[in-house]
């Protein structure tokens, strides 16, 4: 990262974390939309900050080569999600009284040892 970069990066920064102090801490008797509306404006402010540096660039293209990964996806139909569903739950089910029991064991063994 070069040094306009990291300015930029900084500068960033800096106008996020001005933008979090006025609108939750100094502007605190001021109405809401308000304090919203500069909260807003200096996300969008440093997002343009961050845009035009060689990091947010890098960003920028690869949200939109995820984006583009995404709507290659083959989702699984409802029918497959329920099925599938079901196995998860009946699974565990029988994990947890299969442990549930061994637990039981355990405790019952323990028991009769001290005795």
């Amino acid at each position: 990262m070069n040094t306009a970069d990291k300015v930029k990066s900084t500068l960033a920064a800096v106008v996020t974390a001005t933008g979090l102090y006025f609108s939750l801490l100094y502007l605190v008797q001021s109405p809401i939309p308000l304090r919203l509306a500069i909260f807003v404006a200096t996300l969008a402010i440093a997002s343009a900050l961050m845009y035009f540096s060689d990091p947010g660039k890098r960003f920028v293209a690869y949200c939109l080569a995820a984006s583009i990964e995404v709507r290659k996806v083959v989702w699984p139909h409802k029918d497959e999600v329920l099925k599938m569903s079901g196995v998860v739950i009946v699974f565990v089910t029988v994990v947890a009284i299969f442990l549930w029991l061994v637990d039981a064991l355990l405790s019952w063994l323990l028991q009769f040892l001290a005795l």
